[in-house]
C-alpha cells in the first residue's frame, strides 16, 4: 500500500489563506505608517514570517497513513501511531459548559493502551441555536454528520486499517471509540456522544 494523505478541508485552508489579507495590508501601509528603514525592515520581516507560518498550516496535511504507521499533524509537530496499535477510530461529540453551549464533533484515533489522539477533522452541526434538549445522534442529525469530511476520513482510515490488521486485530475487536474516555478535552468540555465508522452511534 502506498502512502495515503488526508489533507485539510478546502474551507479551512481558504480561511487560513484569507487571514493573510491583513498581513498584506500591513506591507502596503507600512511605509506610510512607520518611519525609518529599520522599523520598516522589522515590520516586513515579521509579516513575511507570519505569512509563511499561515501558508504552511494551510497547505500541510492532517493525517498520513502508510503500512506501518499513522501520522497525525498538530501544527508543525506530529504524532506517530503504529498501524498495529490502532484500536479505535471515530468521532466524539463534546459540549462545553457555557451559557450557550457549543456542541461539535471531532475525529479521534485510539491506541491499544486506551489513549486517544485528536485529529484536525471536525464537524459542527449547522444550527443557529442549540436547544437544551438537543440530541446529536437523533435520526435527523445522522445524514449530515455521515456526509461530513470528518466522517468520510474516518471511514476511509477504518477500512484501510482493518485491511492491514485483519479480523484478529485490535481495531476489529475492541472499537475503543465506543466507550474509551482517555482523550484530551478542554477544562469545561464533556463527551456526550460517539460515532463509529461501522455505523454505530450512541450517548456517553
Amino acid at each position: 500500500m502506498r502512502r495515503v494523505w488526508y489533507w485539510r478541508p478546502a474551507s479551512q485552508s481558504a480561511l487560513l489563506v484569507l487571514s493573510l489579507v491583513p498581513l498584506l495590508l500591513v506591507t502596503v501601509i507600512g511605509p506610510e505608517a512607520f518611519g525609518g528603514p529599520w522599523r520598516l525592515g522589522l515590520i516586513l520581516g515579521g509579516v513575511e514570517l507570519l505569512a509563511a507560518v499561515v501558508l504552511a498550516a494551510a497547505l500541510s496535511p492532517v493525517i498520513m497513513l502508510r503500512p506501518d504507521l499513522v501520522r497525525i499533524w498538530h501544527g508543525f509537530k506530529f504524532v506517530n501511531i503504529g498501524t498495529g496499535e490502532v484500536a479505535g477510530i471515530g468521532m466524539l461529540c463534546t459540549r462545553d459548559g457555557g451559557l450557550r453551549p457549543i456542541i461539535g464533533w471531532r475525529l479521534y484515533i485510539w491506541r491499544a493502551d486506551g489513549t486517544g489522539e485528536r485529529t484536525g477533522y471536525v464537524y459542527m452541526p449547522r444550527r443557529l441555536r442549540m436547544p437544551s434538549n438537543y440530541d446529536p445522534v437523533a435520526a435527523s442529525e445522522i445524514p449530515a454528520m455521515d456526509a461530513s469530511r470528518a466522517a468520510s476520513v474516518g471511514r476511509d482510515l477504518d477500512r484501510r486499517l482493518l485491511a492491514i490488521q485483519g479480523s484478529e486485530g485490535p481495531l476489529a475487536n475492541r472499537r475503543l471509540e465506543q466507550y474509551s474516555r482517555a482523550v484530551r478535552l478542554g477544562p469545561y468540555d464533556r463527551v456526550i456522544a460517539y460515532w463509529s465508522p461501522d455505523g454505530q452511534t450512541g450517548h456517553r
